[in-house]
């Protein structure tokens, strides 16, 4: 039973595109495809878009991630003068708060970088992977409509029958 409802359904699909294919004009079908290349060409040029700014985005996380090393740098220079200075009980004490201060600040300067620029990259990728999952969608009832209507308007629309079949019900 389902195998004879799926190669009826198969036919009439069939039926139905070869009809549609001969109730188009030329000229519709010529503009339906140079409607589907400018989409193409436009979903193109989002892509690239894009991928500029993945890239420009790849750049600058790298460029913060040399400011990062450099003020990693100095601060452990920093922390090396300030130890050889400190040698008491009192300024060990001190040194360690201030190192402490010093650790937490640094951290929290880094989590807010590291979530800035995880969310710039999170909102590109979803913004490309958006674009590369885009389909390109045809309206069927309104291409065809519209070419229906063009070829009434010129007289051309011819109802093509199967054999054996007169169109009277």
């Amino acid at each position: 039973m389902s195998k004879k409802f799926l190669l009826g359904l198969v036919v009439t699909g069939g039926v139905a595109a070869y009809t549609a294919s001969k109730l188009i004009s030329e000229k519709t079908k010529q503009d339906i495809k140079e409607h589907l290349e400018e989409k193409a060409l436009d979903v193109r040029d989002r892509v690239l878009e894009y991928k500029a700014y993945a890239e420009d985005a790849s750049i600058d996380l790298k460029d913060k991630m040399v400011d990062f090393d450099e003020m990693k740098n100095n601060l452990s220079d920093k922390f090396s003068e300030k130890s050889e200075l400190l040698m008491s009980q009192d300024a060990y004490v001190n040194a360690k708060d201030a190192l402490i201060n010093a650790k937490n600040d640094l951290k929290n300067k880094l989590a807010m970088e590291s979530d800035d620029i995880f969310e710039q990259m999170t909102d590109l990728t979803d913004e490309f992977s958006d674009l590369a999952e885009e389909d390109i969608y045809v309206d069927s009832k309104s291409a065809f409509g519209e070419a229906k209507d063009a070829d009434a308007a010129e007289g051309k629309a011819e109802t093509i029958y199967p054999d054996g079949w007169t169109g009277e019900k």
